[in-house]
């Protein structure tokens, strides 16, 4: 991926034209980000992370502005991340700590608060297992956070024997929030 990554440079920076161009605040900073990872794979950590800090800034205005936003959440900690990175490559391992420290807590503070969860397994449901969306909004509570509380909304419902298994996918989001997707 690096070798690759390092001779798209003209065409991250046309993205980041256009987006500018368009006035599009978040594809700035994706495109901002993108460019971050193609200077660093070509070894220019002082560039790269002058895009970092660009995309950082712009993730924090975003997610500031909605912050129950999954996305917008996921982007702030990837671009806490990545300025740890290039920090750490940089030897300025104070600046990194606290990069990589600020994009844990952002990841740990919207796993356990996030409502937006349960809007993610629904659709994953829908798209993955092919569940009808309206059967499912309609039939399952999704007000509970813990697999307890899961089970209280069967209490003095449920008349059969009942076996849970816990899909892969729910389990990786459930850790990781919406990084439980996509490569960045």
């Amino acid at each position: 991926w690096r070798g690759e990554a390092a001779q798209l440079e003209a065409e991250v920076r046309d993205v980041a034209v256009l987006a500018r161009t368009a006035s599009h605040l978040s594809g700035i900073g994706r495109a901002q980000r993108l460019l971050g990872d193609v200077l660093s794979a070509r070894g220019r950590l002082d560039d790269a992370m002058a895009a970092f800090r660009e995309a950082l800034t712009i993730s924090q205005r975003l997610a500031s502005t909605e912050p129950a936003n999954a996305g917008w959440q996921h982007r702030l900690a990837v671009a806490h991340a990545r300025v740890g990175d290039i920090s750490e490559a940089q030897g300025r391992l104070d600046e990194a700590l606290r990069a990589f420290r600020e994009a844990l807590v952002i990841s740990q503070r919207f796993m356990s608060t996030d409502p937006a969860n349960a809007d993610y397994l629904l659709n994953m449901m829908v798209k993955v297992e092919g569940m009808p969306k309206a059967a499912l909004e309609e039939g399952v509570p999704w007000d509970w956070r813990t697999f307890g509380e899961f089970l209280d909304r069967f209490e003095g419902r449920l008349g059969v024997n009942a076996g849970f298994l816990v899909g892969h996918t729910a389990l990786r989001r459930h850790v990781m929030g919406a990084a439980s997707v996509g490569h960045e």
